[in-house]
């Protein structure tokens, strides 16, 4: 189930607090995390480098963080259907979001396809970025 995938977006919800956890130790929290959601390699220490430098911009925190705070976790109907032709990409092996959320997502949708990458995980576009790019650009092309 998604919500359980999901459990620490509350701990994001108090003021403040979980900013000076994130910039604790350099990033610590933030660096581990891309290290462990990702397949080994994925991240080089240049990578990390200018995730950290822009971790450290003023506000960064809080943009990234507001994202989770405003995340309702209620069952509510959605109304009305996505018109426009829609392309869901999507790491069979992302821990963080579950593949019937992709599905659900589709469902709201009248033109729509999901493309699945087999090996990839939440971070797609790091892993496998040439084939993400071809994906998105025939479909802009359509």
């Amino acid at each position: 189930m998604q919500a359980l995938r999901v459990g620490y977006f509350a701990a994001f919800q108090v003021p403040r607090l979980p900013e000076a956890g994130l910039r604790a130790a350099g990033f610590l929290a933030l660096r581990q995390a891309l290290h462990l959601t990702s397949r080994p390699g994925t991240f080089s220490a240049e990578d990390i480098a200018r995730y950290r430098e822009a971790w450290s911009q003023p506000g960064a925190l809080e943009g990234m963080l507001n994202w989770y705070r405003a995340v309702r976790f209620r069952r509510r109907r959605v109304e009305g259907r996505v018109r426009v032709p829609t392309l869901i990409l999507w790491g069979r092996k992302d821990v963080a979001l579950s593949p019937d959320l992709a599905a659900a997502c589709l469902d709201h949708c009248e033109d729509g396809r999901i493309e699945w990458l087999p090996e990839a995980t939440h971070w797609l576009h790091h892993e496998e970025p040439a084939r993400v790019n071809a994906m998105l650009t025939a479909f802009l092309r359509a």
